[in-house]
C-alpha cells in the first residue's frame, strides 16, 4: 500500500502527465517548476478527493502549491496517513 504521499504523487504525476513521479519533490513548485495550470491543478484535488475518501472545499485550492502543500491539505481535511 503506498504512503500517501505518494499516492497524491502519483496524481499529480498522472494529471500533469509527467514521466516520473519520484522526481516530484516536496518543494516542487506545481505551476513554476512542473508546467501544471489552474485546471489541472483542480483535477488534482477532484482526484485526490476520489481516491483518499475526502472532502476538500474549493477554497483550500489556492493553499495548494506544490506536493507538500496538497499532503497537508489533504490531511486537514481527513486524509490519513498509510503505511
Amino acid at each position: 500500500m503506498s504512503s500517501l504521499r505518494d499516492t497524491i504523487r502519483d496524481v499529480i504525476a498522472e494529471i500533469g502527465e509527467l514521466d516520473n513521479p519520484a522526481r516530484i519533490s516536496d518543494d516542487a513548485d506545481l505551476f513554476a517548476d512542473l508546467g501544471l495550470d489552474s485546471m489541472q491543478a483542480l483535477e488534482i484535488v477532484l482526484e485526490m478527493e476520489k481516491r483518499l475518501g475526502v472532502q476538500i472545499p474549493e477554497e483550500a485550492l489556492k493553499e495548494i502549491r506544490s506536493l507538500g502543500d496538497a499532503v497537508a491539505v489533504a490531511k486537514a481535511h481527513g486524509a490519513v496517513e498509510r503505511d
